[in-house]
């Protein structure tokens, strides 16, 4: 048959062939953009690669896009920080990558136990050894919850030193990861061997997800990672990490309410200043605290604080702690208002005595806009966090 006669026949199959090819690879192509982009297994392996052990920044990284890494899953070729995608390299902006995949990284949702492990795990890494704050307090917002769904009621004591071999060997035999006499708790380990255990569990909860007793092992090894973490944060140098770190342990633990005030007051930290104000203004004392001066002095000092944040949030305190005795966000009002209390008696005998309608002096005679009720006030905002890191 000549070529003119074979044309009709070959043309169309080529063309078929063509469009089968072009659509299965649309096809998968979809597949690898619609998940890949959100992997989180992808933000967790470009974080270690960003990082070195200690934390610091990793001079040359081998990092890889969300889709390529999806690819290699699929082709059974997965990555990891030992056997990283390629060869390593000095990347432009690296701080903006760990950022955004911090943020990815907290804001998955886990599916699985093994999942949601080794979140917490990196998350209490970069909460507590990441160079910038903006990250360290991103990572907290992880630490954070998984403190609440672990059920955590209280800070671990962190030990004095790091654990013996013998220790975490004691450790590991507890948690069945291997043979040998068990330890009677976790007490010894701190956070750093609380996360290398985390990390090692890790097959096991893929391979066994349901199993109980390696689920309440985890669990609990997971609860003791999140306390030492917050507890670490509590002693962040930096405002902004600090104050998450007060609002998540506040949650859960009222008794250092004063401490963490009056801390942030000498630290000249108005974050957590406001931070623990707006818990006193949302849920009050703790019933069992009671009402004193001391406290009330401190709440003083805060609405006297040259930051408007913890100014704005003490008076919003203020107003809730004394029934509405004065509906204020002005500090001088505060300050004449706390004057006039030391200076008059207290019928009730509870050492805080109420002054009467008008008589906070001259200042307070002005004329002056009328208050909101308290549920009303305006909230007060920490600043973005774009905003208080430029690195």
């Amino acid at each position: 048959m000549s070529a003119h006669g074979q044309r009709p026949r070959t043309a169309p199959a080529a063309a078929w062939a063509l469009r089968k090819g072009l659509c299965t690879w649309a096809v998968w192509s979809g597949v690898i953009l619609a998940s890949g982009c959100q992997s989180f297994r992808a933000s967790a392996y470009n974080l270690r690669v960003l990082h070195e052990p200690d934390g610091s920044l990793a001079p040359r990284s081998a990092t890889v896009a969300h889709w390529y890494y999806r690819w290699l899953t699929l082709t059974g070729d997965r990555p990891s920080a030992e056997d990283p995608a390629g060869e390593p390299r000095v990347l432009s902006r690296p701080r903006t990558k760990i950022r955004r995949e911090t943020v990815r990284l907290c804001s998955a949702q886990p599916s699985g136990p093994a999942e949601r492990a080794e979140q917490l795990s990196l998350a209490c890494f970069l909460a507590t050894r990441d160079r910038s704050p903006v990250t360290r307090e991103l990572a907290l917002e992880a630490v954070a919850a998984a403190a609440r769904r672990l059920g955590l009621q209280a800070l671990p004591e962190a030990p004095g030193q790091a654990p013996s071999q013998l220790e975490i060997e004691a450790a590991r035999a507890l948690l069945g990861l291997a043979p040998g006499t068990p330890a009677s708790d976790l007490s010894a380990l701190d956070l750093a061997a609380a996360c290398a255990l985390i990390d090692e569990c890790l097959p096991r909860l893929r391979q066994r997800p349901k199993e109980r007793v390696l689920l309440e092992a985890e669990a609990s090894l997971s609860r003791r990672a999140a306390g030492l973490a917050l507890a670490a944060a509590l002693e962040d140098p930096q405002d902004i990490v600090r104050a998450r770190a007060v609002r998540a342990v506040l949650e859960f633990d009222q008794s250092r309410l004063s401490e963490l005030l009056e801390s942030g007051l000498k630290r000249e930290q108005p974050e957590t200043v406001q931070a623990v104000c707006e818990h006193l203004a949302s849920n009050g004392w703790p019933s069992q605290a009671g009402a004193s001066e001391p406290r009330f002095e401190l709440l003083i000092a805060a609405v006297d604080d040259p930051d408007d944040r913890a100014s704005v949030a003490a008076a919003r305190a203020l107003t809730r702690l004394t029934d509405g005795a004065l509906v204020s966000l002005r500090p001088e009002e505060w300050l004449l208002w706390w004057e006039q209390r030391q200076n008059a008696p207290d019928p009730s005998g509870s050492g805080l005595p109420t002054p009467e309608p008008g008589s906070l002096g001259p200042a307070a005679s002005e004329p002056a806009p009328a208050a909101a009720p308290a549920a009303e006030l305006p909230e007060s905002k920490p600043a973005p966090a774009a905003e208080r890191d430029g690195n």
